[in-house]
């Protein structure tokens, strides 16, 4: 796992920096708690709230999802759906870190 790449050079923006850095943070949380909760069935509604109280409550609502998604698409974790009318998801597996 390697964090995003930050925004750097004479154009980039202030902001484009930050969102850079708050990201890298958050998605840090997120795929630390997948590979903490490998196995475990969850709801987006706990994971998120578990991911916020981890990063402190300093996280927009959808960004634990949103990082969830961007993490299964780069093919660092394995979430699959178990009960789509139950909204139940599970963990797993995990790409080392040192991926």
């Amino acid at each position: 796992w390697s964090p995003p790449t930050a925004v750097a050079g004479p154009r980039a923006s202030e902001q484009a920096v930050q969102l850079a850095r708050v990201a890298d943070g958050i998605e840090r949380t997120v795929f630390t708690w997948c590979a903490v909760n490998t196995g475990r069935s969850f709801r987006l509604g706990e994971f998120t709230s578990e991911v916020q109280a981890a990063h402190d409550g300093y996280c927009a609502p959808d960004s634990p999802a949103r990082l969830l998604r961007l993490l299964r698409q780069r093919g660092l974790v394995q979430v699959v759906l178990v009960s789509r009318s139950g909204s139940l998801y599970r963990v797993d597996s995990v790409a080392s870190e040192a991926a």
